[in-house]
Parts: C-alpha cells; structure tokens; sequence
C-alpha cells in the first residue's frame, strides 16, 4: 500500500502497533492499521524544522525526535 505524506520523510518507526513518521518540514505523523487492515494516518505533531531521526523510551511512551538543521532534541509525550 502506498500512503500519501504531508511532506518529506525522514525516518519510521514503529512502536507498539503504531508507526512515527519524522516529516521534515517539521512534524512527526503517526499511522496505525485501520478496520481494513491497511495503514491509516493519524496525529500530526509539530517539532522543530528537518525532523530527521527518531527513537522511542523503552516502555514506547515518549518519543524522542532530532532535527539536524535546528541542531535540538524533542521529546513527546
């Protein structure tokens, strides 16, 4: 299956059943498997400009998120 982004990707992730997309024009999106079985899009998060690389806390609640052109670190809840 093919999903539409609302920008350019950077890294994917998946925690859980869940899936984090880095956008990097700044956001972090998130998909899970919908009632038919395929990818569906979820929340988006606003992080700092060229969201690239992305790591999860070991119990999958927070979500750490680095932007290499803003030179910071975003963690989400």
């Amino acid at each position: 299956a093919v999903i539409a982004l609302p920008g350019k990707p950077g890294q994917i992730l998946r925690v859980g059943g869940r899936y984090f997309v880095a956008i990097r024009d700044g956001m972090v999106v998130s998909a899970a498997a919908g009632a038919t079985g395929t990818l569906e899009l979820g929340a988006r998060v606003a992080v700092a400009a060229d969201a690239w690389g992305l790591a999860a806390s070991p119990d999958g609640r927070r979500l750490v998120v680095t932007s290499a052109w803003t030179h910071t670190v975003t963690v989400l809840d």
